[in-house]
């Protein structure tokens, strides 16, 4: 009987109308349409694998080495160790591998995730909310997919990006997208030296607060002012902003002088005549406008910068706003007042160990990443989810060796971690 070989899986008759079934007292492996002991096909020393390893629970049984074949329908196994418990009764998915025969019985080495541990969230810590935020349908989801919290607090409790947060007016729980900053959506585009940023105001936004990538914080909110660059008259429906465009004004707006209280802005033109329209036949009927006349735009979106934007965006980009928040993958259902509880939990566990078979291909898929190896053979990987919420992946080459003929399922690198390489 030899200790290994260089077949991962595709020996035999698998899933070509065969089925087999198990006998845990007897340990025996009793098949139907199988070829057990012929050229080519599953011999002792062999490793059988019972279902989807890929799976789920009812799809996954473990595996065992082959001991002995008393004929093509009929093995005895070694161990029934590392096989669920479960019944496991003419299932027509199943695998051979000729990977180190010590591999089953080694808990190391064949600890399933589905089977043993999977990964679980643990509540970890529960922060209060500093200030009140309301689900407004309007807030285009700040104030709903953005949380207030204390700095002090996320750094006290160490929350990191991927932990999760129960929403506090459900039952619901978010995934935490960002830690220390509010993730926005621009409502127009900047250009460099624009002193305006337009978006919805996360909660607790407060003056002196920073927007990544600019090089000043925030010195007003709700309110710009720039001055009348050409007169009009007392009638005019139309005024002349100076330098119109780096406010970034948008309809809906609107505009207070010394003349008249607020009207609303209808359209903002862009053809360099720096014109605003007021909304309808409005207009500023209280007197002439005179040149360097001072002019105040208010909206609950304007975010006005102490200096020049250095990073420029498109309507719709993200801005991520530093300060006192957390931003999540879901938006709350209700009021979230000063003192709501936050219960902040992390996966963990996900255990997960497995012989893989590595051919040159999966070698050179898995460089650069954590599942990179040293060496193609039989190669021993365990994958875990930290206190931290980090994927941690071990590797240990067990048979370095050429000419590795793979067609397994899992593949190297593969199930259950690969989407979380680095």
């Amino acid at each position: 009987m030899a200790l290994w070989g260089n077949k991962d899986a595709g020996i035999g008759t698998m899933g070509l109308a065969s089925a087999v079934s198990v006998n845990y007292a007897t340990k025996t492996v009793t098949g139907a349409g199988t070829t057990f002991g012929r050229v080519g096909a599953a011999g002792t020393g062999d490793v059988i694998i019972f279902g989807d390893r890929t799976g789920t629970a009812s799809t996954y049984f473990g595996l065992a080495t082959i001991v002995s074949i008393a004929s093509t329908t009929s093995i005895t196994i070694g161990s029934t160790a590392a096989l669920s418990g479960d019944p496991i009764s003419n299932i027509s998915v199943w695998k051979i591998k000729q990977s180190p025969t010590y591999g089953e019985v080694d808990p190391a080495l064949s600890y399933d995730p589905i089977l043993a541990s999977s990964v679980s969230d643990t509540v970890y810590a529960n922060i209060n909310a500093p200030s009140a935020v309301a689900s407004l349908a309007n807030d285009i989801g700040c104030g709903v997919s953005v949380f207030p919290v204390l700095k002090s607090d996320l750094n006290a409790h160490g929350v990191i990006e991927g932990d999760k947060v129960k929403d506090p007016g459900s039952t619901s729980t978010f995934r935490i997208n960002k830690v220390g900053s509010a993730s926005v959506s621009a409502l127009a585009a900047v250009a460099a030296d624009d002193t305006v940023l337009r978006f919805a105001k996360p909660p607790g936004i407060a003056v002196g607060d920073f927007v990544a990538g600019q090089p000043s914080p925030i010195a007003s909110l709700g309110s710009t002012t720039s001055t009348v660059s050409v007169a009009s008259g007392s009638t005019a429906n139309a005024i002349h902003v100076a330098n119109l465009a780096q406010h970034n004004l948008i309809a809906g707006d609107t505009v207070t002088t010394t003349k008249k209280p607020a009207v609303a802005i209808g359209t903002v033109t862009t053809d360099g005549s720096n014109l605003i329209y007021l909304v309808g036949n409005g207009n500023l009927s209280g007197g002439t406008l005179t040149v360097g006349l001072a002019l105040t735009f208010s909206s609950d979106t304007i975010v006005t910068l102490g200096a020049g934007a250095t990073t420029t965006y498109s309507a719709n980009d993200e801005i991520l706003v530093t300060g006192d928040y957390i931003s999540v993958g879901g938006t709350a259902t209700g009021l979230i007042g000063i003192g709501s509880n936050y219960a902040i939990s992390r996966a963990t566990g996900g255990y997960d160990s497995y012989v893989y078979g590595v051919a040159n291909v999966g070698k050179d898929e898995a460089a650069g990443t954590q599942y990179a190896v040293d060496s193609t053979g039989w190669v021993g990987v365990t994958t875990y989810t930290d206190c931290s919420g980090n994927l941690r992946v071990k590797k240990e080459v067990l048979v370095a060796m050429s000419g590795i003929t793979t067609g397994d399922a899992p593949a190297f690198p593969a199930y259950p971690n690969v989407g979380n390489q680095a």
